[in-house]
């Protein structure tokens, strides 16, 4: 079962996902994670490919991390598809990677997807 961690931002999230990392969580190619910077020097923690997936399809509602889109989202709806066909490539790459997971604090909003 996949564990997503989801939590605002300087919540706390890449502290507890660099845990379970170091307790075998698999969370992706290390290439594909963010590197760290002088606003977070141990680590964010984030597959950038998640990352990219959750912009995406917040930049089509015309939103972003730091603005929210109005509800109702329908997320089954055609406008989504690329993205649910570039999720399902990515999920692809975690199989039989137990346990895995993935942070992304956009995940507060687009977790229905």
């Amino acid at each position: 079962m996949p564990v997503c961690i989801a939590g605002m931002h300087r919540s706390g999230t890449s502290m507890v996902t660099r845990l379970l990392h170091d307790c075998s969580l698999y969370l992706g190619s290390s290439d594909d994670l963010l590197p760290a910077s002088r606003n977070n020097r141990e680590g964010f923690w984030e597959n950038r490919r998640f990352l990219e997936i959750n912009d995406g399809m917040l930049n089509e509602l015309g939103s972003g991390w730091d603005c929210p889109p109005p509800e109702p989202i329908d997320w089954t709806a055609e406008r989504f598809a690329p993205f649910r066909r570039e999720a399902q490539s990515l999920l692809a790459t975690f199989a039989n990677r137990e346990p895995w997971g993935w942070k992304d604090p956009r995940n507060c909003l687009t977790l229905p997807f």
